[in-house]
């Protein structure tokens, strides 16, 4: 089976410098790890700085709602099965 890595999420208090060199860490090594991308980061709904302050897709800046699972799993669905 693949082995699927998802991006980093905005969050309450995360230091978004580091988010970005991260995310940018997951997306580049992938081919040569040998995992897909689950680009949760890439979404404009949940994974932009701030979007953790939408309480359609955050219950508590941390963590998602189930609006916001539905999401992820489409992009882990979309990332295993292109």
């Amino acid at each position: 089976g693949n082995i699927c890595v998802g991006t980093m999420l905005p969050r309450q208090n995360a230091h978004e410098s580091d988010r970005t060199v991260l995310n940018s860490a997951i997306r580049s090594n992938a081919a040569g790890m040998g995992y897909v991308v689950a680009d949760f980061a890439a979404n404009t709904a949940i994974g932009d700085a701030g979007d953790e302050n939408n309480a359609t897709y955050y219950a508590d800046t941390i963590h998602p709602t189930a609006a916001g699972h539905a999401i992820m799993a489409a992009i882990i669905i979309n990332a295993l099965f292109p």
